[in-house]
């Protein structure tokens, strides 16, 4: 069949080139993304109820909803927090969930739930969680401008992004809610003696949509209309209240009406400029890249129409991440396959190197094809897959190259001597790049989301694979058959040739005591084990990276205002503007409100750092030089929260107490906390208690009430009045395409503590000091209540200094822990990275012994032999003393992740040239003495095993040592974002596939000459 395919060769070009043409263009069109596009398996539910209480948040909207949800089909973990006027659930399911499934099964549940919600709790709203569907790139609009210009030209800018047809969403954020304000004068109206709720039913009774119907009469039919909406605000300045002394008092004689602005729960600043964001999303599946172009190009045209002071800019571009590491990933490709083209070329002559550079792009080029027509994108581990690959890849062409080089020298013709390379060299190239498929295979079962984030590679290594054996048995012999020349045999005393000799003669000594070398070799293995034991640099769950961006989070304790919050805030933003290597400062005052983080928190400011290629600071350089800059300020904590990639979630260190109540959980968490603090390394300690504080308690006193003829409903709309105001109706304005609300209140003037108490509520006797039926109480404050699995919960999380292991800070609580007693009903989890690191490493070391029994099954089918199925999978426990010298070598960590990913990926890479050996092996000792056929195939074998592993670590060379070389701008930059992702990964291959090849070349013919000793003993026994 081969013999056939091959000697087609004009059928054989086209394909190729064919093939080479579809795989450009699918990489030039593949939509780009910095990291993978992976369904997150959360929902989020949201429940609001105006005004609620955390504890009534809990008990009226939380529990209904965690008791349907507790038989969904795949539920992990339901975390719920309640807070001042609603609450939120995060449902989180099993890895390998249905989205489109579960998010029907929550809507249901939440259906379902509804009828045990409160009577005036707003609509529950669910929501998906999706990393794709997050803004690629915030649109900044500023300048001096007056505010209600600056939201015209946004949300006109909104509708044009939107209709981009990459663009699912463009977002306004800072954008304040324009509403229909009524202020009423508190004099005016105890003047004319109106109670508050009187103003209120009547703006409501003469704002209503009637519908009259129609009448038909003998002389036609006619349609009746009652006018009763509102058309401006001079329709609602003229409804009458009541008449006093013959005169109607309207509502324009107790108050005014305007256009006005929500009062802002958050201050926005960019860069010290108040400023509106636009966050655009993108549709899934479209191109990062082209979509921002596009959206950067109306916003150019738009931006002609503004006025001169007014300016944008575009930031957290999302295209300049990833057009960074595509060029750093490509030039380490680029890099990758010039090295190893320079030793094939050393190795094979100028035929051998153009042979396996053709089978570089053919397989990277249909790969990519592979990936484009299957729906995929590129991404960060797409492109370090196919890096992984480079070395891996020319294997095959490497020994069929080789074989075919062999025969050349021998006298046979160009085309007869390919065909015969491939066809001889077909099944033992087909088993060793079906082993690394089979120990990469596993990987495609890997659960949770790090599993979504890194398959990935088997796919991509798969493709990449499978299309180099094609072009190993297929393109490269009829290309081989179609060069020019014939190559001439190596002259005697070349390198090759003297370290060939060299070589057999050491073989030689080694093979007259196969048992002692073997032995000593295991023996220099668990030495290599014993020494990291002793001295490795601990362990992690995925390697730090340098960060495109940086946040410090303030805090402090207080009932502040937001003017309060935004003089702080101000305080701290001042030294960061004029930071070096920091690109933009986002600003953000007030907000929280147990919402989302601690409740003590005032505000953030956001530091988009400047690209690495110009020489910026590291991340943690910039932080140290923002804190010494702000200083000291009494009373404010500042938080250092640092953006960490790939599949990591939240602070590294989070420990979760449950129990019955609060009273049990507070003491615990508290220690907990203290404990943390004590160890070193250990920065950014934070919990989700309840901060301290105090709120008025407005308690009504329910039998004077009901004695005067009113209730807590009448009461409590006349204390919104005089606080943030009531909804009394809608106005949609010509000009407007939304709705506003109607919203009457007290002046601003007159909304304050005394007003609680003075303020009068109507009564069926008349109206009455809001005092003769509400005390007014100072109670502590619940901000904000959590819960986890339907328990009260309390999480205690911190972050590791640069040097400092969360994991070792993790055995430290855990050794503190099995010396403390807990009290009843209360228990700890672990989560964050070490929840998430024991879950990858139970996987990592699953899938490796399925790797290792799928290889061994390989093994059996091509040997038939146990002995020798076992004689190779030793090349895979020896080369993880060359993984653990080379961490301990370099001082890199061990990486659950990476480092257990590179172990995975030995097994399949050490084994391929065990496999080429011994098969060789079997052919010659068919044909004569064990002794000579095995001496003769590790003469034969030494340049293929060398080549293949030299290409192998080569490949990776640049990624294991943090350099990366920019071709085109002709720079190199060592350390890099990109280069940091994978090093731990390289690390491993490297020094693990140079060490296990060292030991193949010795090891294993000792194995197969122990055994054929100790048949020769047997036979004459």
């Amino acid at each position: 069949m081969l013999r056939l395919l091959i000697s087609q060769t004009r059928v054989v070009m086209t394909t190729l080139v064919l093939l080479l043409v579809a795989g450009a263009y699918a990489y030039v069109n593949i939509p780009k993304e910095a990291n993978p596009d992976i369904p997150i398996p959360t929902m989020y539910v949201s429940l609001a109820y105006v005004g609620i209480s955390p504890e009534d948040a809990v008990n009226q909207l939380l529990k209904p909803v965690e008791q349907e949800m507790r038989g969904l089909t795949g539920l992990d973990t339901l975390e719920g927090t309640a807070y001042e006027g609603g609450a939120n659930l995060v449902i989180t399911f099993q890895a390998g969930f249905d989205p489109k499934s579960a998010l029907a099964d929550v809507r249901e549940k939440v259906d379902i739930a509804k009828a045990d919600l409160p009577d005036g709790a707003e609509e529950p709203v669910v929501t998906e969680i999706n990393l794709a569907l997050f803004p690629i790139v915030t649109v900044v609009l500023s300048g001096d401008v007056p505010e209600r210009t600056l939201k015209r030209h946004a949300e006109d800018l909104q509708d044009r992004i939107e209709s981009l047809p990459g663009v699912l969403e463009a977002e306004v954020n800072g954008l304040r809610e324009e509403i229909l304000l009524v202020e009423l004068d508190k004099a005016q109206l105890e003047s004319f003696r109106l109670p508050l709720a009187e103003v209120v039913q009547a703006v409501q009774a003469n704002n209503a949509l009637v519908a009259a119907g129609s009448l038909e009469t003998g002389t036609g039919k006619y349609a009746i209309k009652v006018p009763g909406l509102l058309e401006r605000p001079d329709d609602l300045l003229n409804i009458p209240l009541a008449s006093v002394d013959g005169k109607t008092i309207r509502v324009r004689d107790v108050g005014t009406v305007k256009l006005a602005f929500r009062d802002a729960s958050v201050l926005a600043r960019v860069d010290g400029k108040p400023a509106l964001t636009l966050g655009v999303k993108k549709r899934i599946g479209e191109n990062i890249i082209d979509t921002v172009d596009a959206v950067r190009k109306v916003v150019a045209d738009e931006a002609q129409s503004w006025p001169a002071t007014m300016q944008y800019r575009l930031i957290n571009d999302e295209s300049v991440r990833i057009r960074t590491m595509l060029s750093d990933l490509e030039n380490n490709v680029l890099i990758a396959t010039l090295l190893v083209m320079l030793v094939v070329l050393l190795a094979l002559g100028w035929r051998g190197a153009t042979l396996v550079a053709m089978t570089v792009p053919g397989s990277f080029l249909a790969a990519i094809l592979l990936l484009y027509l299957m729906g995929f994108t590129t991404n960060v581990v797409v492109l370090f897959a196919l890096i992984l690959s480079v070395g891996i890849l020319v294997d095959g062409a490497i020994v069929v190259g080789e074989m075919a080089e062999t025969l050349l020298a021998q006298g046979k013709r160009k085309q007869e001597a390919y065909i015969e390379a491939a066809q001889y060299m077909a099944w033992p190239v087909a088993a060793s790049t079906g082993t690394i498929l089979c120990a990469f295979l596993p990987l495609l079962f890997w659960p949770d989301t790090v599993g979504e984030f890194m398959k990935f590679m088997p796919i991509t290594l798969a493709f990449t694979l499978t299309a180099s054996w094609v072009m190993a048995m297929v393109f490269l012999p009829a290309l081989g058959g179609l060069l020019p020349g014939t190559p001439k045999p190596p002259p005697p005393g070349d390198i090759y040739d003297r370290l060939a000799q060299r070589y057999v003669r050491w073989l030689d000594w080694a093979l007259t005591r196969p048992r002692a070398v073997v032995i000593w070799s295991f023996a220099l293995l668990v030495a290599i084990w014993g020494v990291y034991a002793v001295g490795n640099h601990g362990v992690e769950f995925f390697p730090r990276i340098e960060p495109d961006r940086v946040e410090l989070v303030v805090h402090a304790g207080g009932d502040m205002s937001l003017l309060e919050k935004d003089a702080i805030m101000r305080r701290v933003e001042a030294p960061l503007l004029t930071l070096d290597g920091v690109q933009t400062v986002s600003l953000r005052s007030g907000g929280s409100g147990g919402r989302s983080g601690p409740s003590d928190t005032i505000g953030s400011a956001t530091l988009e750092l400047a690209e690495w290629s110009t020489g910026r600071p590291t991340a943690d350089t910039i932080m140290a030089n923002a804190l010494r800059a702000i200083g000291p300020i009494p009373g404010v904590t500042l938080e250092q929260k640092t953006e960490r990639k790939g599949p990591q979630q939240g602070k590294p260190i989070q420990l979760v107490v449950e129990g019955p109540d609060m009273g049990s959980i507070r003491p615990v968490a508290t220690a907990l906390r203290q404990k943390l603090a004590e160890i070193p390394g250990v920065r950014d300690i934070d919990d989700d208690m309840p901060k301290p504080g105090i709120e008025w308690a407005m308690r009504v006193k329910r039998v004077e009430a009901s004695q005067l003829g009113t209730d807590i409903a009448a009461i409590g709309q006349t204390l919104r009045l005089a606080t943030n105001g009531a909804i009394v109706g809608k106005y949609r304005p010509d000009n407007r395409k939304e709705e506003l609300d109607i919203v009457a209140r007290l002046r601003d003037d007159q909304r304050t503590l005394t007003t609680l108490d003075t303020i009068t509520v109507a009564t069926a006797g008349g109206r009455v000091p809001v005092g003769d039926v509400v005390e007014r109480v100072a109670v502590p404050k619940v901000d904000v209540l959590h819960r986890t699995d339907q328990k009260n919960s309390v999480t205690v999380e911190a972050d590791v200094d640069k040097g400092t292991l969360a994991s070792e800070v993790v055995k430290v609580i855990r050794a503190e822990l099995a010396k403390t007693k807990l009290p009843q009903g209360v228990t700890i989890d672990f989560k964050g990275d070490q929840d998430k690191q024991d879950t990858a490493a139970g996987f990592l070391k699953v899938a490796f012994m399925v790797a290792v029994f799928l290889i061994a099954l390989i093994m059996l089918i091509e040997f038939n032999s146990f002995y020798q199925t076992f004689v190779v999978l030793t090349a895979v426990v020896f080369s993880t003393g060359g993984v653990l010298l080379g961490h301990i070598f370099t001082g890199t960590p061990f990486g659950i992740i990476m480092s257990g990913l590179g172990i995975i990926a030995l097994a399949g890479i050490i084994v391929s040239n065990n496999i080429v050996l011994i098969d060789t092996y079997n052919k010659l000792r068919a044909d004569g003495p064990w002794r000579q056929a095995l001496r003769e195939t590790c003469r034969l074998r030494l340049r293929p095993v060398l080549l293949t592993q030299i290409t192998t670590a080569i490949g990776l060379l640049p990624m294991a040592s943090r350099i990366t070389i920019d071709v085109v701008n002709r720079s190199v930059s060592y350390n890099a974002p990109s280069a940091q992702w994978w090093d731990q990964l390289a690390i491993a291959i490297v020094f693990g596939a140079l060490f296990g090849s060292l030991l193949t070349l010795v090891v294993t013919p000792c194995m197969l000459a122990w055994q054929e000793m100790r048949r020769e003993r047997t036979h004459r026994g």
